[in-house]
């Protein structure tokens, strides 16, 4: 169209235009209404710019009936693409930006009157350009300083420390994992580039070995009275076979990935939302619940202790997922780990009900009474060694 002055349909018009804006608005809503408001439009178009010219590819050879070669390509993160890589979409970005100049020239001296036609090939133009450029800025600039991704998830660890006045225990939570390391978060300081004791709970499996603690990040995102008491670390294990590293991919991708597209994998309508925010007001509810992860024991009479993490907590009770199942009523007696101190209480379980994962529960419990409240004992640690955390760490 900027070239020749030619249109690629009959009639361009304003009857055609609006009715192509109410096509363009119907696609958008619906991929947002497909995606349940997760998908982002620039990051699909984008991903069809890197790949288009695989597509035309792949349909010549089909066309043609030419011999395909499989060739493996690397699975890990830190994997660079060459400037070979990008050359069609370095040359789609030039040709889109070197229209718009020819244009924007033709309608400047007049050799053009077709402001409209010439007008929205240079929008579309530039648009194209502007999704060449960001799928090129993309696959260049480094995502991930590891190699291999790193599940977001939680999960209970107890590590043990070897000091001058013998070993010392305590518990925290996992941020991320894989079968390579972890970043854990602690409410007591870890030695750095030292030798520890990891055990990691897997549901009814506990694995336990030896890490070495890489470094510790810097908390001054945290609120001002955590900061002291509560601590992240990334964490290396050492010397795992490889029994170990699959079943901590196994856990990975068959409970930690479903729980986390069961916490996130739907939004409620516009109208719940409304009701909901409007229902949890403080004169409406007596306590409020946090969504605070906090690793927890559970203690019940016949049973083994269970450790598992908190969804939320209240000054009246907590939630947490399970992988057992458990009786409405039943009394427990719970350690709660925090950055203060270990609260025990007893509660007795509200509710339970399967969340849809394999071997995963939801349990609501209800404080009944506070037994104590005990400190936790501290490594005194050097900190060193250190990096930056990110805002929305």
């Amino acid at each position: 169209m900027i070239l020749i002055g030619g249109y690629p349909i009959g009639s361009f018009d304003v009857s055609f235009i609006w009715r192509y804006l109410m096509f363009l608005a119907v696609i958008l809503v619906g991929f947002k209404f497909a995606s349940r408001g997760y998908g982002r439009v620039r990051y699909n178009e984008c991903y069809l710019m890197i790949n288009f010219f695989i597509f035309i590819k792949a349909a010549l050879k089909n066309l043609l009936r030419l011999k395909s070669i499989f060739k493996v390509t690397g699975k890990g993160t830190h994997e660079s693409i060459s400037i070979f890589g990008i050359i069609p979409q370095f040359s789609l970005c030039l040709i889109c930006f070197t229209g718009i100049a020819w244009g924007g020239l033709k309608l400047y001296y007049g050799v053009s009157a077709d402001f409209m036609g010439i007008g929205t090939a240079i929008f579309w133009s530039f648009i194209n350009g502007f999704i060449a450029l960001s799928a090129i800025e993309l696959v260049t600039r480094p995502h991930f300083k590891r190699k291999d991704f790193r599940f977001i998830g939680t999960v209970p660890v107890r590590c043990s420390i070897e000091g001058d006045s013998g070993s010392v225990s305590n518990i925290g939570i996992s941020k991320d994992l894989n079968e390579h390391g972890i970043s854990l978060v602690t409410f007591t300081p870890l030695p750095i580039d030292k030798k520890i004791s990891l055990s990691i709970y897997l549901n009814e499996r506990i694995l336990q070995y030896k890490a070495t603690v890489l470094y510790t990040v810097h908390t001054q995102y945290l609120p001002h009275h955590l900061h002291g008491k509560m601590f992240v670390y990334g964490i290396k294990f050492d010397g795992l076979s490889r029994y170990e590293m699959d079943l901590i991919s196994t856990y990975c991708f068959n409970t930690i990935v479903p729980r986390f597209l069961y916490r996130f994998g739907g939004r409620s309508s516009v109208f719940l939302k409304m009701f909901f925010k409007f229902y949890n007001h403080e004169r409406f509810r007596r306590h409020v619940r946090r969504k605070i992860t906090l690793p927890l024991v559970v203690q019940d009479n016949g049973k083994p202790s269970l450790t598992a993490v908190t969804n939320d907590v209240s000054i009246s009770g907590l939630s947490f997922t399970s992988y057992v199942p458990w009786e409405l009523g039943e009394t427990l007696v719970i350690e709660v780990f925090t950055p203060f101190g270990i609260l025990v209480a007893e509660g007795e379980i509200k509710q339970m009900r399967a969340i849809g994962v394999e071997d995963s529960y939801f349990i609501v419990v209800k404080f009944t009474q506070f037994l104590t409240i005990r400190k936790m004992y501290f490594y005194n640690a050097p900190e060193k060694n250190t990096r930056k955390a990110s805002a929305g760490g």
